[in-house]
């Protein structure tokens, strides 16, 4: 499994590699750029949650392309519309109508890079749901459009679940119809991620770089008691953490 880990500058992209990772930046920290955050290979996510949170649309498949050409992007994901209950209630649709959305965008995200002659088997496809018959739904039209049999799909709305059986049981079902997918988990964490490693191909977390700490950033993980600087944007902190997170996950 690949750990893909959030960053939102420079030196976060180039401290997560450093490491041996892959960094994953949100289409909302690259949007007006117009030069590459880095030299490094990163993955881009579309900012969807945090975008439909504020009761701002969601980014352009227009848009997301084009900043994947700025940046040495190796994927980049359609905007998904999210099915956590406050997502839902802030756009006042149903999870159907989430479903729809994304499965448009997916659709309309190859369409694009086709027209632009940019790689469809760097564009990450989505799943949506919460509840396993919706993500069969979900799925079953994504398997209409996918390009590539070992397309990535990244399945959304399970980082606030707290079943580890419920994630496995989202996961086997999305893998039974798109048998042949690079599955993508967003946002799953510790544990969870732990007990799902062995069904996924890569999973992503920008825990470190916002809540990790709660809301104390300045909590001086380092140990370091004369350390200005906050947590959230520590490369000394990445590297805690993303110790912590790999123990975790190989230690379940």
């Amino acid at each position: 499994m690949r750990m893909i880990l959030g960053a939102s500058t420079k030196k976060h992209v180039e401290k997560i590699n450093q490491l041996g990772y892959t960094a994953m930046v949100s289409f909302n920290t690259l949007e007006f750029r117009k030069s590459p955050i880095s030299s490094h290979t990163i993955w881009i996510d579309s900012g969807s949650f945090t975008r439909l949170s504020s009761h701002k649309p969601l980014a352009t498949p227009e848009k997301l392309i084009r900043v994947a050409q700025i940046n040495n992007t190796e994927i980049v994901f359609t905007p998904d519309a999210m099915c956590e209950p406050q997502i839902i209630e802030k756009t006042g649709l149903d999870v159907d109508e989430h479903i729809r959305i994304t499965h448009e965008n997916n659709k309309y995200m190859l369409e694009v890079a086709e027209k632009v002659n940019f790689p469809t088997e760097k564009i990450g496809l989505v799943v949506q749901g919460w509840t396993v018959k919706d993500y069969i739904k979900s799925a079953n039209l994504c398997k209409t459009i996918i390009k590539n049999p070992n397309q990535i799909v990244g399945i959304g709305t399970l980082c606030r679940r707290h079943s580890f059986s419920e994630i496995g049981e989202i996961v086997d079902t999305v893998k039974s119809i798109l048998p042949q997918a690079r599955i993508h988990a967003f946002g799953v964490k510790g544990p969870a991620l732990a007990y799902i490693k062995s069904k996924i191909y890569s999973a992503d977390s920008f825990a470190w770089a916002f809540h990790r700490f709660g809301d104390f950033r300045y909590q001086k993980i380092c140990q370091k008691t004369d350390c200005k600087t906050k947590c959230n944007n520590c490369t000394i902190a990445i590297e805690i953490w993303i110790n912590s997170l790999i123990k975790t996950i190989n230690g379940f």
